[in-house]
């Protein structure tokens, strides 16, 4: 156990995590901010209506008791 792979990907060695999140930041600085920005204003809506249908599933299920005395 250990190391930034041990939750996710138990198999998968440290060094390779590593370097896929290297080269992800090295392309978005080399990139500049108006791609992340984009990236941004296209990935947070799905985010968030992700999040809306998650909350919803959730009350819907009755596992939660949300009228507590």
């Amino acid at each position: 156990m250990g190391g930034p792979s041990a939750p996710f990907l138990p198999g998968t060695p440290t060094w390779i995590i590593l370097r896929v999140f290297m080269i992800a930041i090295s392309y978005a600085l080399y990139s500049g901010m108006e791609v992340i920005a984009r990236l941004a204003e296209i990935i947070l809506p799905v985010i968030l209506i992700l999040f809306l249908i998650e909350i919803i599933l959730i009350l819907g299920s009755n596992i939660t008791d949300i009228e507590q005395s």
